[in-house]
């Protein structure tokens, strides 16, 4: 058996998939081990995003098979694509409503509704791209740059998808997190994203640009049709209002503009999203 799926099988037995990473690339990008504090928010996310890319780049060169199934493709599952066209019809009949109009003040509702339907398309070019072993859940909460190294936690979601659908959570996921966090990506999504291709081509992978930020849209418009619906979602959001507290740092009232920032990003994403069709 490959040393590495014996080093992973010996890890999966033990309960844990904490050492994953260390049998997969050089001891100057990512291990995985333990939990620890979160830290500071902006040269950790550089940090992190370069060692995730080395990590995917290295299991898309050097592929390993896994001695037990992992589902593929989990994206489609996750963001419910009969849920996104909904949103896309809530919102033209919300389009007038105070809510929506804390949401998307100077943004026009088309915005939301095009990315909700660009979703799909999304979904379904991404299923024939290059895949590999994913971390899964790679969110900002689960990654913790120490130096030269990364730590990640939580591998519940490890699966088969496009190489880069993991940088779209890490990014992703800060959007929906306190208003400083998701400052911070609205304003440098572009250089984390560039720190994450620096890190799978130091790998040795040589693939197709394009189609490694389809990958990443996989779960990053993921983030962006959740926020763009947030207007359609508050009375959802009322019973669990101390989570919402939690997650985006605000009371439930203060949500709608605090996502507004975010939707103004959305028709920049759309036409991004067009030429990467064309």
């Amino acid at each position: 058996m490959n040393e590495r799926v014996e080093k992973l099988l010996a890890d999966v037995e033990a309960g844990t998939l904490t050492m994953v990473a260390r049998e997969v690339i050089d001891d100057d990008s990512a291990t995985l081990v333990g939990d620890v504090a979160f830290a500071d928010i902006d040269t950790p996310h550089n940090t992190a995003a370069n060692h995730l890319g080395h990590f995917n780049g290295d299991l898309a060169v050097n592929p390993v098979e896994l001695p037990f199934e992992i589902a593929r493709d989990a994206f489609a599952v996750r963001w419910l694509p009969s849920e996104i066209e909904s949103t896309a019809q809530g919102l033209i009949a919300a389009k007038d409503s105070p809510l929506t109009k804390q949401a998307y003040p100077d943004t026009p509702v088309e915005a939301g509704v095009e990315i909700a339907n660009l979703a799909r398309q999304i979904f379904d070019l991404a299923k024939s791209l290059p895949h590999s072993i994913s971390f899964g859940d790679s969110h900002s909460r689960n990654m913790f740059p120490l130096g030269s190294q990364t730590v990640g936690i939580d591998w519940a979601s490890v699966s088969n998808k496009p190489l880069s659908a993991d940088i779209g959570v890490l990014i992703g996921s800060s959007l929906s997190f306190e208003v400083a966090e998701a400052a911070m990506i609205i304003k440098n999504e572009k250089l984390i994203y560039e720190s994450y291709v620096e890190g799978i081509q130091s790998s040795g992978w040589n693939g197709n640009l394009g189609d490694l930020r389809i990958g990443f849209f996989t779960q990053f418009i993921g983030y962006l049709t959740l926020l763009a619906a947030v207007p359609l979602k508050m009375d959802r959001y009322k019973d669990p209002r101390e989570f919402i507290k939690g997650r985006f740092g605000v009371e439930l009232e203060e949500v709608p503009g605090q996502v507004a920032p975010v939707i103004a990003t959305v028709p920049s994403y759309v036409d991004e999203i067009r030429q990467l069709f064309d």
